[in-house]
């Protein structure tokens, strides 16, 4: 139990996939950090494993710890569709945000919110959204649940934390196991 955070965090280097662990669709690690938010997801590692530090996490995929979350610069640098993207990755909403269901709708909600509080316009969202600049407008002053602003500037931090380190060298027990570059 004990080695099984991080057998879990270095599967796609053991596999030679070249996806980098720490933002793999199908790894943990962003769950681990408050990067991702799935409804009724709770996550009780430390229960399981009361020796487990998220240090331990951030060593396995090669991040160091902890991340803060992204600031208002680094949200509007983004762009309109880039966060929108990563809104969707936080949210798992899928992509393009089709739709009118309930995990939709919030997606749009927080995207909206997002985008106004760090200075976008309705319409740099529109498209992105897959709806008008007035329903984006509109969006922005709907309630949204600050775990969900604050996931999505965790997870701004972790894609700009993995883009600039460049060839991440992944070890499991000293051994390495793969090189790669992120986004290979």
């Amino acid at each position: 139990m004990a080695s099984l955070v991080r057998y879990c965090l270095t599967q796609s280097a053991h596999h030679g996939l070249p996806d980098d662990p720490a933002i793999a669709t199908g790894s943990c690690f962003p769950d681990l950090i408050g990067a991702r938010r799935l409804p009724g997801l709770t996550l009780r590692v430390t229960t399981a494993l009361p020796r487990f530090r998220l240090r331990d996490a951030y060593e396995a995929v090669g991040l160091a710890s902890p991340l803060s979350p992204a600031g208002d610069a680094e949200l509007r640098a983004l762009g309109g569709t880039r966060l929108a993207e990563l809104v969707s990755a936080t949210l798992c909403t899928g992509p393009g945000f089709a739709g009118n269901h309930a995990d939709v709708v919030r997606g749009r909600r927080v995207a909206a919110h997002l985008a106004q509080a760090v200075g976008l316009r309705p319409r740099d969202l529109a498209l992105p959204l897959g709806i008008t600049e007035t329903a984006a407008a509109r969006l922005s002053s709907r309630s949204v649940e600050k775990a969900d602003l604050g996931a999505v500037r965790v997870r701004v931090a972790l894609e700009g934390a993995v883009a600039t380190r460049g060839r991440v060298a992944l070890t499991v027990r000293g051994s390495p196991l793969a090189h790669y570059d992120a986004f290979a």
